[in-house]
């Protein structure tokens, strides 16, 4: 087995550097195979079809000897061996970071143990990106990891007994212990952040925005590159004013019209419960024409109430039956999560890699550092751009925190709490 420090290599400099270098090697391996499941997973793309990567911009297929991890980037000076065309940094970025939590991942834990948190701290550089990218957490991942972590606690009981447990409770006990405990672990963090869900949504759950002037709005159906359809709010812009011509021109699929703003549907609604509230001096559903009326939209269906008694429903329609929609509206009021339901299954994900003691520590980790994150925004007077990034990155830092210094920390803090 690995050492489970570093200071046990000291006396073997050469296998430190051997390990080092293989355990890099492999990482920002790991790292390139990272940034084709960032960019295509949220597209609906298939990681493996087609096999080879390709240029975003001209889509040409990039050969083994123009994709090495790091080195190609360099000597491609970032950009496209085809096109020429600008390769974002991430995409090192991503190699190198991996590289390095696998190395240092390596240095702390023994194999084949640490094999299990390769994978998991994988999983957490993609949910990073994606959540950055598309404000979701994929299923592939939080579901996929959490089945991973449940058959990697089958195989190394060591995730979560030391040497004398395991001896103690014999091969098979231990391993059957050990699942339990990922098990537990997920039920604990599952179970916690939707607690914490569902309070935020009792707090926080409504958000009313009042205008100065009617608001234009229209509703349309778009297709996806995934090939799947929703409905799509489109709301005028006020700081770009949507002109006559853009007025009446149609948006293209998957595209924007100009001075319009796009929302789409299922960025609003979460839940079946979720609804949206919309004053409207004037509205147009199909060949019908209201005014003075209040607009309540579902996830799949639409009322139209009096806007002087908002108990008397005037019409209800499935969404899927109506054409278009359009009108102006002069207050909105805006369902929203205290944050979404990826987050949960991360959290569960999380806890089934790290176990039930883990989750409070994530929790509370993640919790400080996006308000210092918040506050120190604030300051520098980027509020707006605190608030743009989820939640999901902040528990990465948590989860991984804990991995490596969790114990550690917990016991420092009781320390000073206890005063001794």
């Amino acid at each position: 087995m690995f050492s489970l420090s570093i200071l046990e290599y000291q006396n073997y400099p050469l296998l430190f550097v051997c390990i080092a270098i293989i355990a890099f090697a492999m990482g920002a391996s790991i790292g390139s195979f990272l940034n084709v499941v960032i960019y295509r997973v949220p597209l609906g793309v298939s990681v493996n079809e087609p096999r080879r990567s390709f240029c975003p911009t001209c889509k040409y297929q990039i050969p083994w000897y123009c994709n090495l991890p790091l080195i190609s980037w360099l000597s491609l000076r970032g950009k496209c061996a085809n096109c020429k065309a600008e390769i974002s940094p991430r995409y090192i970025i991503v190699e190198f970071i991996t590289g390095l939590v696998f190395f240092l991942a390596v240095l702390k834990f023994p194999f084949p143990v640490v094999v299990a948190y390769w994978v998991m701290l994988s999983l957490f550089i993609a949910t990073i990106y994606i959540d950055i990218d598309h404000y979701i957490i994929p299923n592939q991942i939080t579901l996929g990891g959490m089945c991973a972590a449940f058959v990697f606690a089958g195989l190394f009981p060591a995730m979560f007994y030391d040497s004398a447990k395991i001896a103690e409770l014999g091969p098979a006990m231990s391993r059957v212990w050990s699942v339990g405990q990922s098990l537990l672990g997920a039920v604990a963090g599952y179970g916690l952040l939707w607690i914490v869900v569902e309070l935020g949504k009792l707090a926080f759950g409504k958000k009313k925005e009042v205008f100065a002037k009617p608001v234009a709005f229209k509703i349309h159906e778009v297709s996806y590159e995934t090939g799947e359809c929703e409905p799509v709010l489109f709301y005028e812009n006020d700081e770009e004013p949507a002109t006559a011509a853009a007025e009446q021109e149609q948006p293209a699929e998957g595209g924007d019209t100009p001075g319009w703003e796009k929302q789409p549907w299922s960025d609003m609604f979460y839940r079946s419960t979720d609804k949206l509230i919309m004053t409207c001096d004037n509205i147009k559903i199909d060949d019908k024409d209201y005014s003075n009326v209040e607009l309540i939209l579902f996830e799949t269906r639409l009322e139209v109430r009096d806007g002087a008694d908002s108990s008397k429903v005037i019409s209800t329609s499935a969404l899927e039956e109506l054409q278009h929609i359009e009108g102006s509206c002069t207050q909105v009021v805006i369902p929203r999560e205290a944050m979404g339901m990826g987050d949960v299954k991360f959290m569960a994900m999380s806890g089934a890699f790290l176990g039930a003691g883990s989750t409070l520590f994530t929790l509370v980790s993640a919790s400080i550092l996006g308000s210092v994150v918040a506050l120190t925004m604030a300051v520098l007077g980027k509020r707006e751009w605190a608030a743009r990034l989820p939640f999901g990155p902040y528990l990465v830092f948590g989860s991984t925190l804990w991995l490596f210094y969790g114990k550690e920390l917990v016991k420092w803090y009781w320390a000073i709490a206890g005063g001794e």
